[in-house]
């Protein structure tokens, strides 16, 4: 893997899993903290908060950078207190948290800094090892698509002091058999060619779910490498949809529409060359998003809100949150659209989605 130079990989039931191991790490490495905190986007997935609480760790909440999925750094700062012991930072759709950025206060601090990348692949840590773990995922609509499962990679200067954490986790076998190689293509079929309003009304797909569930039980894998080399070619083999899309799209921008995660050299972007699992827009305001999606998906698209609100919002987290103002990251989830980058997305689409959207943009 390319990032065996820095980290040792330990294969999880799930990305949520991997994070919470992760949580563990970083708590048995500050055991005088009491009551530990890890800071956390006010947007994001709430398997963020299942993670923290499985560990009875306490998530710490802050807000993004106007118009961008990346965290506030100086509100990083802000929050951080003697209980503290981690930082997560996100990887948003194939768009790269500032882990030179956080990796910088984390050191200041003493803190563990925690790269999720369930939603990116490769990690941004693989070539420049900033964070001390990092999460993936490889369970259904993720990059590395492997029906289930997750990992845990571990810098490699940290490893003898955490294997005590991970030998309180059982070990066991991923079984792939025909019925899981039938369940993932058709899967992947489905993925590729309905449209996502069509996909959310599976219920067995569990797609375009935004929901809490806490996490009941932790477990570490056995994964064959051949297993994961396959579906990391078969991911690194999609067409680049998200370039189509730069190019297509960047006439909606005199409109006051953001195409995320555009130029490398952005705070937000990501590599151009890596495949990406949707692309992002911010539109103006939350009438246009919503009209937007309303329009590409009667015509087809499969556009999406995706979260669609900050984490004190969703529903079944008001227990283990305080609900606070996070102007920015509230913007963000009210503006945010999402569009589909599998290997069946056209040049016809992408210039379908343009049209429609200078057509709203216009009236």
């Amino acid at each position: 893997m390319s990032w065996e130079d820095h980290y040792r990989t330990e294969f999880t039931g799930s990305g949520t899993e991997a994070l919470s191991i992760a949580v563990a790490i970083a708590m048995a490495h500050r055991p005088e903290v009491r009551e530990p905190e890890v800071i956390i986007p006010a947007y994001g997935c709430p398997d963020l908060i299942s993670a923290i609480l499985a560990q009875g760790a306490k998530p710490v909440l802050v807000d993004l950078l106007p118009e961008s999925p990346c965290m506030n750094d100086a509100q990083v700062r802000d929050v951080i207190t003697t209980e503290t012991v981690a930082v997560v930072g996100v990887d948003f759709l194939g768009i790269s948290e500032r882990l030179d950025v956080l990796s910088q206060v984390c050191r200041d601090r003493n803190l563990f800094l925690i790269e999720d990348s369930a939603q990116s692949f490769p990690p941004a840590s693989s070539d420049r090892p900033l964070a001390d773990l990092v999460v993936l995922s490889f369970g259904r609509g993720k990059p590395i698509n492997l029906m289930g499962g997750g990992a845990l990679l571990i810098r490699r200067e940290i490893v003898d002091r955490s294997l005590a954490v991970l030998g309180r986790y059982p070990l066991s076998e991923v079984v792939t058999g025909l019925s899981w190689k039938l369940k993932r293509s058709v899967f992947n079929l489905l993925m590729a060619r309905l449209p996502f309003f069509i996909l959310e009304k599976m219920p067995f797909l569990g797609i375009g779910e935004t929901r809490f569930r806490k996490l009941k039980t932790i477990s570490r894998l056995e994964l064959p490498e051949a297993l994961l080399s396959s579906a990391i070619f078969e991911f690194g083999a999609r067409p680049l949809i998200h370039k189509l899309y730069d190019r297509e799209l960047q006439s909606i921008e005199v409109f006051g529409w953001k195409l995320l995660g555009k130029r490398k050299s952005e705070s937000t972007g990501g590599d151009p060359d890596t495949p990406r699992l949707r692309y992002a827009v911010l539109a103006p305001d939350k009438e246009l998003r919503d009209q937007a999606l309303r329009s590409l998906n009667r015509s087809g698209i499969a556009a999406s809100a995706f979260y669609d609100k900050t984490l004190p919002h969703i529903e079944g987290v008001e227990e283990a949150l305080k609900e606070k103002p996070f102007p920015c990251a509230d913007d963000f989830a009210s503006r945010l659209m999402t569009l589909p980058c599998h290997e069946d997305v056209k040049e016809s689409d992408i210039s379908l989605i343009a049209n429609i959207i200078r057509g709203i943009a216009q009236n």
